[in-house]
């Protein structure tokens, strides 16, 4: 069974939260499975119906991620979250096409928070619903040209429909055939294939989320290797992993639509600090022999990742 996520009271009975809900409906119904489904990013229009920004609803995306991981711990079940892989309206919002890096910022943050298992939706568009193709170029659609424009600062774009129905686009379209979309999952399910041995049952220690309000803000709680942070604009989701006997520290970019630099001041007296990879695939170590307040610099891809390893000396 799959719960929607809605904080509205009318949703969650006599329960006082959200969280509440969630552990009445896992004692009585006492699934084997957590699941759920939220999509944070959407569009935002105009009263003319055109597209003026895509908006990102963080602090819902990453509070339900907690609030399932949270119950999944205590009750030890997995925890399931679903992936937004389909362009479409419902309900009066509309969910843009999905690019490369919506889906990797959709798909590692759930890991991050120790999901054990990502289902995409809606995968196929139905035979009564109308593909969103560009007439004289069958491999590009009007959601790819239409987030083209919105990827790029101050530009707005506009919305086709027919009649009431928003053309949609999926990774496989009514005649069965792959599209792009389906290309961007195949990639991004063999990164997390890449790196099974570390989400697979693991146990996620803490997880923070650090945003950047002001200029050169430096994050300095410290977790596991990590002494000091410092990000850009729209920051990162760090999660603390330990898998047999094995210990990681996984950082997300939070922005899904740009490549995020990130500084790093690693505990290097006490742990030895080794990249295990980030999306473009796996890197080398780190030099341990830097200075104690020595800024190491990655670069995040949009909605993208840095796994690190750690041991201590």
């Amino acid at each position: 069974m799959n719960l929607a996520v809605s904080y509205d009271a009318t949703w969650i009975g006599n329960n006082s939260t959200y969280p509440d809900y969630l552990h009445h409906y896992n004692q009585v119904f006492n699934p084997s499975i957590l699941c759920y489904d939220y999509y944070p990013i959407d569009c935002v229009t105009n009263s003319q119906g055109e597209i003026i920004s895509l908006r990102v609803q963080w602090v819902t995306f990453y509070n339900t991620l907690a609030t399932f991981a949270y119950e999944a711990k205590r009750t030890n079940k997995p925890f399931w979250a679903y992936c937004l892989c389909y362009q479409h309206r419902t309900e009066g919002r509309i969910y843009p096409y999905p690019t490369e890096g919506m889906l990797r910022f959709y798909v590692f943050s759930a890991l991050a928070y120790g999901a054990q298992g990502i289902i995409y939706w809606k995968y196929r568009i139905g035979d009564n619903e109308t593909p969103a193709l560009v007439d004289n170029n069958p491999n590009k659609t009007k959601g790819e040209a239409l987030n083209e424009k919105i990827e790029s600062p101050n530009i707005v774009g506009s919305i086709e429909e027919q009649g009431s129905t928003y053309l949609t686009f999926a990774p496989i379209d009514h005649n069965g055939n792959k599209t792009s979309i389906w290309y961007s999952i195949k990639k991004i399910n063999s990164e997390v294939r890449r790196y099974n041995h570390i989400f697979y049952q693991c146990d996620v220690r803490n997880t923070y989320r650090f945003q950047s309000t002001v200029a050169k803000e430096i994050w300095d709680q410290g977790v596991g290797c990590i002494r000091k942070l410092k990000t850009e604009e729209f920051g990162v989701l760090i999660s603390n992993i330990v898998n047999n006997g094995n210990y990681y520290i996984v950082i997300v970019n939070s922005d899904p639509f740009n490549k995020q630099n990130i500084q790093i001041v690693f505990d290097t007296e006490s742990y030895g600090v080794y990249d295990v990879g980030i999306a473009s695939g796996p890197q080398t170590s780190w030099d341990d022999s830097q200075s104690e307040e020595q800024w190491v610099s990655r670069t995040l891809d949009e909605g993208g990742y840095l796994i690190i390893k750690y041991t201590r000396k």
